[in-house]
């Protein structure tokens, strides 16, 4: 390999660094906010913040799924009565 193509190379790889370094850092702001909503929505404060997020996790996602079903049920009933 010469020289300028080592020097592309490098260049790609001190991009991908900083890209990962990037997505890392996303990573953990977001798993942050979900440890932090998921306590502050759980009783039990003896559980591990994984267990806390799969417990609100599949609470919320049902809440949001019988919300929607609410939703298209009420928007198939106002279809019917027309």
């Amino acid at each position: 390999m010469n020289e300028e193509g080592r020097l592309s190379d490098q260049i790609a790889l001190v991009s991908a660094l900083a890209e990962h370094v990037q997505a890392t850092l996303q990573r953990d702001l977001s798993e942050a906010a979900l440890v932090r909503l998921a306590r502050r929505l759980v009783e039990d404060t003896r559980l591990s913040d994984a267990e806390a997020v799969r417990l609100v996790g599949r609470e919320a996602l049902a809440a949001v799924r019988a919300l929607r079903g609410t939703e298209v049920n009420s928007v198939t009933e106002e279809q019917e009565t027309k």
